[in-house]
């Protein structure tokens, strides 16, 4: 969040170490991190895309683990 704050909503760190009940400002500058804005664009144009996929297997998986529990009981 802090990093958020800074780099895309350019609040500064005075203000973000406030609103994290900071009590100094090294303690907010430990959670500050680039945000690399070519990753998180990749990561838009795959998100959902092998998820969905997989889901309906995972499912079918999980209820043929359970008719075997019943199975078994």
């Amino acid at each position: 969040m802090a990093s958020y704050l800074m780099d895309e909503e350019k609040v500064s760190l005075k203000t973000v170490s406030g609103l994290l009940r900071h009590k100094n400002v090294r303690t907010t500058e430990i959670y500050l991190h680039s945000i690399d804005t070519s990753k998180v664009a990749a990561s838009d144009k795959i998100e959902g895309k092998f998820t969905l996929k997989l889901a309906k297997p995972l499912q079918e998986a999980a209820i043929k683990e359970e008719e075997v529990k019943g199975d078994n009981r």
